[in-house]
């Protein structure tokens, strides 16, 4: 029971800090890791242990899912990406610089 409440407040908190706006990257990225490491430690030993289970299956999945989405959420949040831009030819240019725009 202690890991059920301790999960609730930390998704609750996250909620929270994504609403207001403070720290929200951070808990975005936590919320994350949380849902991930959720899946390794309940779902794929699960899964493991009975593979024939359709409804082992279905669960890894949609943890997938849940965990694929709050990692799009956390890219979303970031300031500053550090993928480049495959436009300037893998640079990152200045908008000032540009003089197209």
């Amino acid at each position: 029971m202690f890991w059920a409440i301790l999960t609730t407040i930390a998704f609750a908190l996250a909620a929270i800090a994504l609403l207001v706006e403070r720290q929200a990257l951070l808990a975005a990225r936590l919320t994350t890791a949380m849902i991930a490491g959720f899946g390794l430690l309940v779902w794929l030993p699960a899964l493991f242990a009975n593979p024939h289970q359709l409804f082992n299956w279905a669960g890894n999945g949609v943890n997938l899912a849940i965990a694929g989405a709050a990692w799009s959420v956390a890219d979303y949040l970031d300031p500053a990406p550090t993928r480049p831009c495959p436009a300037d030819g893998g640079e990152r240019q200045s908008s000032s610089a540009s003089g197209s725009f």
